[in-house]
């Protein structure tokens, strides 16, 4: 009979570790996702910032520009 319980509790220790290691992949699969949405958010900033630069660089070379509508700077 005994050996009845020691298998019975040797099966819920194997299902609650494979419960916390399940919790764990889910936590680490959640923080690689934000670190992707992260780094795309960087990127677009990035980017963003470089164009508003560059504008801005034109701006001073060709002051006419500033007051170009979107039509006609295109």
């Amino acid at each position: 009979m005994a050996k009845k319980y020691e298998h019975l509790e040797k099966l819920r220790k194997e299902v609650k570790d494979a419960k916390l290691k399940k919790q764990q992949a889910q936590h680490q699969l959640t923080r690689k996702e934000n670190m992707i949405r992260k780094m795309e958010e960087t990127s677009r900033k990035q980017r963003t910032h470089l164009l508003c630069t560059k504008a801005g660089y034109m701006e001073s070379i060709f002051p006419a520009i500033k007051d170009a509508s979107k039509t006609d700077f295109i």
